[in-house]
């Protein structure tokens, strides 16, 4: 009876350790990246957001990503360049407002979901006046949608901030 009880423990012990195992921690990290670190003032500057990770297959994602207007400049109808996550075909919405730029990216109907790295977008800005400035991207403000536009309930986390020198 005792032996019993020993092996039903363990496969007990052993569905728990398979049930945690199975569980994988839904995440997407993102990072701006600066293509250069310093600049001059009158100078255009090439932001970059990367997906650094991503491992649930999306439809659209929306972010904020954070500057200081005292010091860069972003125009509403410069071109925003899509990246290898979503497809050239991809529908990309860009608004800059009070130092945030709010930009949403979705697939159209029946493109593939995508799950990968890589570049999401590149921005341009324009240097106004010299000075030390960040771009952030704001957690708090990262969604990813499935192709029913439920939103995606993972861990969304964003590395340091891209810091640029204005001379």
């Amino acid at each position: 009876m005792k032996w019993i009880m020993v092996i039903i423990g363990l496969i007990l012990l052993a569905g728990c350790a398979l049930d945690d195992a199975a569980t994988v921690e839904s995440k997407i990290e993102l990072t701006p990246y600066l293509v250069e670190s310093s600049a001059n003032v009158g100078d255009d500057i090439e932001l970059k957001i990367l997906v650094d990770e991503c491992t649930e297959p999306i439809f659209g994602l929306c972010l904020q990503l954070e500057y200081n207007e005292e010091y860069l400049y972003y125009d509403n109808q410069s071109e925003i360049v899509t990246g290898e996550i979503f497809s050239d075909n991809s529908l990309v919405f860009v608004q800059s407002e009070n130092g945030i730029v709010h930009i949403s990216m979705t697939l159209q109907q029946d493109e593939e979901l995508v799950a990968n790295t890589g570049m999401l977008c590149q921005l341009t800005f324009n240097c106004e006046n010299a000075g030390i400035t960040q771009f952030n991207i704001i957690q708090s403000e990262i969604n990813a949608y499935d192709e029913d536009g439920n939103l995606i309930e993972c861990e969304y986390q964003v590395s340091q901030a891209a810091e640029l020198e204005i001379n």
